[in-house]
């Protein structure tokens, strides 16, 4: 039977909650699983990465771990010093993301642990370590003879693909401080679900990303404030509920889950912000710590 499989690892925004604050929701920063036949695929690496880190190692059924980074700020990284496979020889890990003015997603991530900082080294880590910066017009495709994510630009001859390979689209969101971020959309078997956290929307919704999350199956978008925090935080590169239920109305997608939960929220807070998406797009959800979605069945 084929795999399509989501799993939040964390949805918190900005830092890490403890005590029953984040019990219902989760208090782990950002990190989703992404399991398919193929391989796996983890999207950003906060502090609900370690968790994973911990099923992968247990279960020792992926060699290869490909993981995506939308951006590099430390509510998006800072679980990966505590991601047990990258202390094992027998893994090997995929790194790609964006690079950061100079700086490109290995100087990032190890700057992030010098021993300032942290003390085990990048370089002491025992797993092999693959380090890719990607473009905006970068294709990663799966493939059923490898784990490994490959990279192929978009306008080239040599990009082919098929709906049997797993293939990651991406587009870049600008209104993210200070360098923007990465959004993915992944297609596998006619499926495809898009993430889009970090992200600031416009009056009359994003246009660039809902054409990108045209018809999706999910969408998950980032929901960060509602509407009178938002007016205090404009420019800070996050959204309203209003915002991400307009873009999933207007792209068509099956289902919305809200994301990037502000760590400031009550879990009142967040079930309000539920409420006014739905007011505006039906099928809307909240992205919570533990909860799985099966790609390949009815959303």
């Amino acid at each position: 039977m084929a795999v399509f499989n989501i799993k939040f690892w964390g949805v918190r925004g900005s830092y890490v909650l403890s005590g029953n604050k984040g019990v219902k929701y989760g208090g782990n920063t950002t990190c989703i699983e992404v399991e398919t036949d193929f391989g796996i695929i983890i999207l950003d690496a906060g502090t609900g990465i370690i968790g994973l880190g911990k099923k992968i190692a247990a279960e020792k059924k992926h060699s290869d771990i490909n993981i995506l980074f939308t951006h590099t700020h430390k509510d998006h990284t800072e679980g990966f010093p505590s991601f047990l496979p990258a202390y094992f020889g027998n893994y090997k890990i995929n790194l790609y993301g964006p690079k950061v003015l100079k700086d490109g997603i290995e100087e990032v991530i190890s700057s992030s642990m010098a021993y300032s900082y942290f003390p085990v080294s990048y370089d002491e880590m025992g797993s092999l370590k693959n380090c890719t910066d990607i473009n905006h017009t970068d294709v990663l495709i799966l493939k059923k003879d490898s784990q490994k994510l490959k990279v192929y630009n978009k306008y080239h001859a040599d990009f082919v693909s098929s709906e049997n390979d797993v293939v990651v689209k991406i587009l870049k969101g600008y209104n993210h401080p200070k360098n923007g971020v990465y959004i993915y959309r992944i297609e596998y078997l006619g499926k495809s679900f898009v993430f889009a956290t970090d992200v600031e929307s416009y009056i009359g919704g994003d246009a660039k990303l809902i054409q990108f999350a045209k018809d999706a199956d999910v969408l998950v978008h980032d929901a960060a404030y509602d509407y009178k925090t938002y007016l205090k935080k404009q420019g800070w590169g996050h959204s309203t509920p209003e915002m991400a239920a307009e873009n999933a109305k207007k792209a068509g997608v099956k289902k919305l889950f809200l994301t990037h939960h502000d760590p400031e929220d009550s879990e009142e807070d967040i079930e309000k912000k539920l409420e006014v998406a739905k007011n505006s797009f039906e099928n809307s959800d909240l992205a919570i710590e533990g909860l799985e979605i099966d790609m390949l069945k009815n959303i």
